[in-house]
């Protein structure tokens, strides 16, 4: 038998040594005096002599900075601590100078002043002892532990690696609060975070393009300068309501991250005119974390020089879900500063502060945008001050990018930050009339359509997605292009272009003033209004025939008997389920349908199954005002609709009821939980609001394979036409992903019939040979 030293650990420590120039020694000659030490102290009090040249280090100061990582506690906050640490410097008031300086355990600058030293079969002790396969040092600090299984036993496998990490963890806590994350290896590999008390953390990919081998893919995240990068840029300890945890970043964060840096680098040097930048990412992978390791990166080298940074959201979740992340994060960035008024940002703007600042892009209010710039423009002109206006070091992230990014807000935005590098982050960009994401953020004209991609393909194959299977139910019924009330209106609806809601809103005639003005700065193109208009209300008429259609009683009774029992067979008891709706009455229809056909079914309290997630306003119609009033008197009468709202979602997320919620335009953007594994789809929706939809259940869970769309409308049927907004063959790799489980069965179907043929011949030729 292949022993696993041979296999695997022979090959990644021979790569490390010979192509990434590691230094190897033997586990029995690194000098360690106790095993329950995990640093090698001579290597690391040479390495800080070295790293700190300048600095007159005496044995007392040394001392201290080593008592400081010592004396951490072996725990999450401690690890944190660690990490701070090993990012910049150990705070140490030095005997001679009596001055606190910021002593450094690594030189980020220059690579090649620090040691790297590989090891096998090292041994540490804890509450018991273990005996780690590969450990990486960088200046006798434990960064990195490999673990190993043999591709010839076929019982052993990454999981057991994975497994034997956490018993690890779990057995020498010391040694976890500096090694930063560990690798399972086997014929592919895995890499994963680690923490101190063996709690389960997501294993990941890391891929490099051109690069098929998994393992050969890890040896080049442990080149001298990627491991430096990681560990300085990407690797953070999360702390919420007490909890820590450790956060790296996944491969294609890492690369999107680089390439941002990159750019903005290479524009201030003068060696690229670009500015911008179309990160296409797939929705669940992790965009927000994105955006705030680049930003992290861009402050940490001071690029540019003492900047301001946006983040520009499009939705209120979205503004609380980024800063919630922002400050769970300890990073290099200073406190975000949320922008709560059009007078905050006025101001900001006008004093070209500088710091992180997080704003809705509703706030960039054209009206009072054009002010403010024809002030500043004077202030440029005449005292020839830097405005921002005029400065360059100006950074906009800008999430879901294919949003609320083409009308007057947008203008006025780019308008008041002209001089901005200007990153949207988008999993479905638009390319259709004069939506254009590729456009507004890219450089088609130059071949470039995105900065940086990740697609749905590349993130099932990492798993962090699962495939969405869907299914047509009762569409000869209920469906719109199969009744003679709806059919020509839903043709309509799938040539259409749609508009920004938000943008829908503005009036054009009291705009003409501002239009002009943004068309002659140059970041408006001059749009035929008047004529958007009569289309839009020609659209809104046919939408509005479509949606009478939709909340008829008695066709929502029929579906709803329908999604009861599919839910009661299919979903209940493993995974939770959505409707997604035409409106709010239907919202509120369904509701009552579905608890009367779970009645039916002899559910008792069918009430608790199902809640309802939308808006309220003062005009509703009594059968709305009716549900809501009802609606306060179950959860409290004090309480506003918006909080009921908050509490339904949150134990949709974290108990048994509600196990259906209902929605029309709430939750199908921007809403994750693994659980969900099942839409039932009754309203109209087409290109990115589609997807954005659909991928509210692509997200992996155990046991869940697939995520379900049960159709009652037929726009699955007509994917095509749907996503004909998509370039081909990104449409083809969409498609790809849908399975159609009619499709699918017919195909299974003919399986099992050529199965039976194939049966039938073998039994045929063995009777023959038989009777030979």
């Amino acid at each position: 038998m292949v022993s696993e030293r041979r296999l695997v650990e022979d090959y990644i420590v021979e790569r490390l040594t010979e192509v990434k120039k590691w230094r190897f020694m033997d586990a029995n000659r690194l000098r360690r005096d106790d095993l329950s030490e995990p640093l090698i102290i001579p290597d690391l009090i040479n390495a800080i002599r070295r790293v700190n040249r300048g600095v007159e280090l005496t044995e007392s100061d040394v001392n201290r900075v080593l008592s400081e990582l010592k004396l951490s506690p072996a725990t999450m906050e401690g690890a944190k601590h660690v990490l701070r640490c090993l990012k910049l410097g150990v705070p140490v008031k030095l005997e001679k100078e009596r001055t606190v300086r910021y002593v450094q355990l690594i030189d980020y600058s220059n690579v090649e002043n620090n040691d790297f030293v590989v090891s096998r079969q090292v041994r540490f002790v804890g509450v018991g002892e273990i005996r780690a396969d590969i450990i990486l040092y960088v200046n006798g600090i434990p960064l990195v532990l490999i673990e190993c299984k043999s591709p010839a036993k076929p019982y052993s496998t990454l999981e057991d690696a994975y497994r034997q990490v956490k018993k690890y963890e779990r057995t020498v806590p010391e040694l976890f609060k500096y090694v930063q994350f560990s690798i399972a290896v086997e014929w592919n590999a895995n890499y994963f975070p680690n923490t101190t008390e063996g709690k389960e953390t997501l294993q990941e990919k890391w891929r490099i393009e051109g690069v098929e081998d998994e393992v050969d893919a890890i040896i080049e995240m442990l080149d001298k300068a990627v491991l430096l990068d990681l560990l300085r840029h990407f690797i953070f300890v999360r702390e919420v309501k007490g909890e820590y945890t450790r956060v790296m970043a996944r491969w294609m964060q890492y690369q999107a991250t680089n390439k941002i840096v990159e750019r903005v680098m290479r524009n201030l040097n003068g060696e690229d005119e670009r500015k911008n930048g179309l990160i296409w990412h797939w929705l669940g992978s992790g965009k927000t974390l994105t955006m705030i390791f680049a930003a992290n990166k861009l402050w940490t080298l001071n690029v540019p020089e003492n900047p301001t940074i946006f983040y520009i959201v499009d939705r209120i979740e979205l503004e609380e879900q980024l800063r919630n992340e922002y400050e769970a994060l300890e990073t290099a960035l200073p406190s975000i500063e949320r922008i709560e008024s059009i007078k905050e940002l006025l101001e900001t703007l006008k004093l070209g502060r500088r710091g992180v600042f997080l704003t809705l892009i509703h706030k960039f209010r054209p009206e009072e945008i054009k002010t403010l710039i024809e002030e500043l423009e004077r202030i440029s002109a005449s005292a020839e001050e830097e405005t921002i206006l005029t400065r360059r070091n100006i950074v906009v992230f800008i999430d879901e990018g294919h949003r609320t990014q083409y009308g007057l807000l947008a203008a006025a935005m780019r308008c008041a930050l002209k001089n901005a590098f200007f990153f949207a982050f988008t999993g479905t960009p638009i390319a259709k009339g004069r939506k254009d994401t590729y456009a507004y953020f890219a450089y088609p004209d130059q071949g470039e359509y995105y900065l940086h991609r990740y697609f749905i393909m590349e993130s099932q194959k990492d798993g962090h997605t699962i495939p969405i299977a869907f299914t047509t139910h009762l569409l000869n019924k209920v469906g719109l292009k199969y009744n003679r009330e709806t059919k020509q209106e839903y043709q309509t609806f799938l040539k259409a272009e749609t508009f920004d809601d938000l943008e829908d809103r503005l009036d054009a005639a009291s705009y003409k003033e501002i239009i002009d003005f943004l068309v002659e700065r140059g970041v408006l193109k001059e749009v035929p209004e008047e004529y958007r208009l009569k289309v839009r209300e020609r659209i809104k008429n046919k939408m509005t025939k479509i949606k009478v259609f939709m909340e008829k009683p008695d066709r929502i009774q029929m579906i709803a008997q329908d999604i009861a029992q599919h839910f009661k067979e299919n979903v209940d008891g493993k995974f939770k389920a959505m409707i997604v709706t035409a409106s709010r009455l239907a919202c509120v229809r369904y509701k009552r349908a579905i608890d009367q056909a779970l009645r039916s079914l002899g559910v008792p309290n069918p009430e608790q199954y199902i809640e309802i997630v939308m808006t309220y306003s003062q005009n509703d119609p009594e059968e709305i005002a009716s549900y809501e009033r009802q609606l306060k008197e179950r959860f409290g009468r004090g309480k506003e609709s918006s909080e009921i709202n908050k509490e339904i979602i949150a134990k949709f997320k974290e108990e048994e009821y509600p196990k259906i919620v209902i929605v029309t335009d709430m939750l199908i953007t921007g809403f994750d939980h693994p659980q969900l594994q099942t839409i039932y789809l009754d309203k109209p929706l087409k290109g990115h609001m589609l997807l954005q939809t659909v991928a509210r259940i692509n997200r992996p869970a155990p046991e869940k394979e697939v995520g379900l769309i049960v159709d009652y409308v037929g726009v699955l049927e007509d994917y095509e036409k749907a996503l004909a907004f998509y370039e081909r063959g990104d449409f083809t790799m969409i498609s790809q992903s849908f399975q159609d489980m009619e499709k699918l069965a017919k195909e299974f179907e003919e399986l099992l019939k050529e199965t039976e043929v194939l049966i039938q011949l073998d039994k045929y030729v063995k009777g023959g040979n038989k009777n030979g």
